[in-house]
C-alpha cells in the first residue's frame, strides 16, 4: 500500500489528491521557507554501501539528498535492532515505472504487482521512491505533516521506515497483509487519540506500516491496547522495543 499521495513540483506547488482537506499551501510555504537537511554521507555511492553492508541493494542514481535520507534511516533501524528484510531492494523510481507519475506516492513497497495486479519484472521486494518529493527538506516536509495529522512520527526518516513497516509486514505476515480493511469510525477515533496519523486510520495495511514506523522513531510511544489489538490481529512484525 502506497504512502500518502500529494506531490511537490519544482517550483514547490504541491497537488492535493488525498480526499481530506488538507492545509497544502501551508505545507508548501512551511517547506520553501525551510533550509535544506545536512547531508551526512559523502556521496551516492557512499549510501548504497551502507546499505550493501546491511544485506540491502539500493540505487539512487544521482539524487543525494534522497541517498542520505535513506542511509541515515537505514544506519537508525540497526541501531534500534531491527532486522531488514531478506534481499530487501530499494531504488529511486527516476522514471516512474512503478509509481506512475510526478503525483504518486513519496514510496510504494512492492510485493510482486504493479496497482493493477499485473506482474513487475524484478520488482518484487522492492521499496520505490519518488524523486519528485523534496528529500533535500523532509525534515520540514515531514514536520509540516505531522501539523496537520497526515504523519504518524516528526522524523526525517518517516516514509522511508513506513514503507521497511510495509516490508517487513509482508515477510512476515505473507497475504495476509495484502488483504487491507477499512475502519469503522469508532475504530478511526481510537487510532487518531493513540497519536497515530490520520493514514493510519485508512485500512489495516496502513495501520500497520505507521505503527511500525512510529515505535521505532519515538521508542516511548506507549501504544494503547486496543490499538494493538488490530495490529496484532493483522500480522503487525515485531517491534522494537
Amino acid at each position: 500500500m502506497a504512502f500518502l499521495r500529494g506531490i511537490f513540483s519544482k517550483t514547490f506547488a504541491i497537488r492535493a489528491v488525498d480526499s481530506a482537506q488538507v492545509a497544502w499551501d501551508a505545507i508548501t510555504l512551511a517547506v520553501k521557507n525551510a533550509s535544506p537537511d545536512r547531508i551526512s554521507i559523502r556521496s551516492v555511492q557512499h549510501a548504497e554501501e551502507i546499505a550493501r553492508n546491511m544485506g540491502v541493494k539500493a540505487e539512487f542514481f544521482d539524487n543525494l539528498p534522497m541517498a542520505n535520507n535513506v542511509a541515515e534511516a537505514l544506519q537508525l533501524l540497526e541501531q534500534r535492532g531491527v532486522k531488514l528484510p531478506a534481499e530487501l531492494k530499494i531504488k529511486n523510481d527516476y522514471n516512474l515505472n512503478v509509481l506512475e507519475s510526478p503525483t504518486g506516492a513519496a514510496g510504494r513497497f512492492v510485493h510482486d504487482t504493479d496497482f493493477y495486479g499485473m506482474p513487475i519484472e524484478g520488482a518484487s521486494g522492492t521499496i520505490y521512491l519518488n524523486p519528485h518529493y523534496p528529500w533535500n527538506k523532509m525534515s520540514a516536509y515531514i514536520q509540516a505533516l505531522r501539523q496537520n495529522n497526515l504523519a504518524a512520527a516528526n522524523h526525517p526518516s518517516y516514509i522511508f521506515i513506513h514503507e521497511v513497516g510495509h516490508a517487513k509486514h509482508y515477510k512476515e505476515a505473507g497475504m495476509l497483509s495484502k488483504t487491507s480493511t477499512g475502519y469503522p469510525p469508532a475504530v478511526e477515533d481510537l487510532i487518531l487519540q493513540s497519536g497515530l496519523g490520520s493514514n493510519a486510520a485508512k485500512n489495516s495495511s496502513e495501520l500497520v506500516a505507521d505503527m511500525f514506523a512510529k515505535k521505532v522513531l519515538e521508542p516511548k510511544w506507549e501504544i494503547p491496547e486496543s490499538v494493538m489489538e488490530h495490529y496484532t490481529y493483522r500480522g503487525g512484525p515485531k517491534l522494537p522495543d
